[in-house]
Order: C-alpha cells, then structure tokens, then sequence
C-alpha cells in the first residue's frame, strides 16, 4: 500500500484522537475522550505465535559474514498513556536509557520511566507544533520533526521549549538524526535534504543542505525521503517510502548515492535501525521489518527478509535497546491517516526478540 500525500493530509486532518488535556495540553478541534490517569504500566504478552526470522537471500557482492539478526520472537508490549494515540517516533537517551515517543495528534511526547511506564513529557498542540514525527536525543536536547508543520522542534530532555527551526511551506519534515556535522531533518514531499548547523540560535531557519534532484533522485506521488540515519563512517543512510530504495549520503561531498541491494525494493520503508553494518528497515505497510547487511564500503546490501506480522501494527520507527528491537505501533490504519476503523487501546511499544 502506498501512502499519498493527499490521502495522509486528509487522514491527519479527519483524525478523531485524544489532544488536548487528555495528552496534557491546550484544547483542540479533535473530539476530546475520557481523562483517564496518564501512567500506564508495562503489558507483557503471554503468547504470540508468529516468526519474523527467514533465511538470509544469497549474498554476491558483500562480504561473506555470519547471517544479520532480523525481527524475531515479541516477547512484551509497553502501553503508552491513555489518550496518546498514533505514535510516530521513537528514540532512547543512551545515558540513562530514557525512551522518547512521538504523536501525530498534535505532536505530544511520551517519556518512559524507569518502571517502563509512560506519561506525556509535552504536551499536544503546544509550541505551534501540529504534529511530531521523527525524533531524536542528544546528551541534552530533544529534536522533533514537524510534519506539515515545516519545522524542527528543538528541546531539553525534560521537555522545556528552546525554540523552532523553518523550513519553509509546503513540505513535510518526517525524520530526523543528529550527527558532528549538525541537525539532519528529511522532507518527504519536497526533494530536499534539510540542515541546521549545531548551536544554532533558537529561532534559526533550516538551510537547503542538498537539492535531491541535482543528485538523480526521483520523487514522485506519496511518501518520499523518510527514515534517516548515521552509518559508521559519519555518512547518512535514508530511506524512500515509495520507491523502496535506500541512499547514502556523502555530507562532506554533498552528494548522494543509491545503495544497491539484492532483493525487491523495500516498498513501505520507514524508519531505520543502524547497528555497524546492519540496517533494520521498518516497512510500515508490509507490518514487518527487514535487515540489510551493508557491503563493507556501505554502497550495496544484502535482505535478510522479516515475515509479515500483525502484532507490529503497521509499524513505523524503532530502536534496539538491550538486544531487543523496540517498534513503533503506529496503527495509522485502523482509524488513522491511512484507513478507516478502530484502533486497539491502548497504543503500543512492541517488543521483539533479534534471531
């Protein structure tokens, strides 16, 4: 399934979710629910009878290597508060282990305790923003993504506003990595790579860091440029939702690349998972994640591919904390931006095993 602007654009704007004091903000035109308490507590499952673990394609041009680690086993779930619905982001603070999770619904954060409950850290619809894609965690900041709202959203850990960053009309700001060479922010609809330059002061726009056209790049109906990351050599590695394709980009020689791989295009790409040379691509539609083991010189790959599983709830992000792959359970289409019905409350982290 791909994913157009116009039918995301109508899906946000038609979303009946809790904002507003149920996520611990201001009240918005979103029909507001019950008040429930925001604490939720972790929700283990005692069963899930699916595999994402296959065997890995035949390799011709990486390196022979031990097969890389997929999706494999859930084993947990962590309920996200009452009234967060449709999470987007997520990332970890690695020096106290602190989960971050984003919402479209007006761009709240969730923050986890050590406990591995939830509760809303910002609150919906505060500090302009609309919604919140991407994110990431610094030793001292928090960066959201804007969406429609074409802006990076900067912040402290403990979620006090430092300011907004422009990008400019027309565009969507889906995610973000931040690396020695500045804030890296992708726009899914327009064909630009977007930076800020670290210590930028709070009210700094965003600069054109690359036109993606210029580099060959097509984009074309739907989601384009999506999940980004750093690869170890300090390079970025993105995905293109629509096309399936993955790139690199050469910061120092502003250039870009398109990563060869041995499989079909990975339709549906969303976030990404960097671990040396594994990348876990997370296909929101396909409701699975996929791993590709980079050549040593990052420019091709090889898919380990992950079964379909709908306890990944069309998925969109994720993170490895201790050996485990944490996944976005967006549920965009139950009665989100991309389909119709009702989603499972409450919203979820899902937890899977790496085979």
């Amino acid at each position: 399934m791909h994913i157009s602007k116009r039918t995301l654009a109508s899906g946000l704007a038609a979303l009946a979710v809790v904002t507003g004091a149920a996520c611990g903000g201001d009240a918005s035109p979103l029909p507001s629910a019950s008040s429930a308490p925001t604490s939720t507590a972790v929700v283990t499952t005692e069963s899930v009878p699916t595999s994402l673990a296959t065997t890995l394609p035949q390799q011709t041009t990486p390196e022979t290597a031990p097969a890389s680690p997929t999706a494999g086993e859930q084993v947990a779930s962590l309920a996200l508060p009452d009234g967060f619905e449709y999470p987007e982001g997520i990332a970890v603070d690695p020096a106290t282990g602190t989960l971050f999770v984003t919402s479209i619904a007006g761009g709240a954060v969730a923050s986890s305790s050590p406990d591995g409950s939830f509760d809303v850290l910002i609150p919906a619809n505060a500090d302009g923003k609309i919604m919140a894609g991407g994110v990431a965690a610094t030793s001292d900041r928090l960066w959201l993504a804007g969406g429609y709202g074409a802006a990076l959203y900067e912040y402290t850990l403990d979620g006090v506003f430092v300011g907004s960053h422009a990008s400019g009309p027309g565009g969507f700001l889906n995610d973000v990595v931040v690396t020695d060479d500045g804030v890296f922010v992708t726009d899914s609809v327009l064909p630009t790579l977007w930076r800020l330059p670290l210590a930028s002061e709070p009210d700094a726009p965003l600069e054109a860091f690359i036109d993606l056209t210029d580099e060959g790049v097509t984009y074309g109906e739907g989601f384009n440029w999506n999940g980004i990351r750093e690869l170890s050599d300090g390079s970025l590695i993105a995905a293109q939702t629509s096309t399936g394709q993955l790139f690199r980009v050469d910061v120092a020689a502003r250039t870009v690349s398109e990563i060869q791989t041995d499989s079909a295009p990975l339709l549906g790409a969303d976030g990404l998972v960097v671990d040396d040379l594994d990348v876990y691509v997370v296909r929101n539609s396909s409701g699975r994640v996929d791993t590709v083991r980079l050549c040593p010189d990052l420019s091709c790959g090889a898919v380990r591919a992950g079964s379909e599983s709908l306890s990944m709830q069309f998925p969109t992000t994720a993170v490895i904390v201790d050996g485990q792959l944490l996944v976005v359970g967006s549920q965009f289409d139950r009665g989100g931006p991309v389909g119709p019905g009702e989603p499972q409350r409450p919203f979820t982290i899902n937890v899977f095993t790496l085979e």
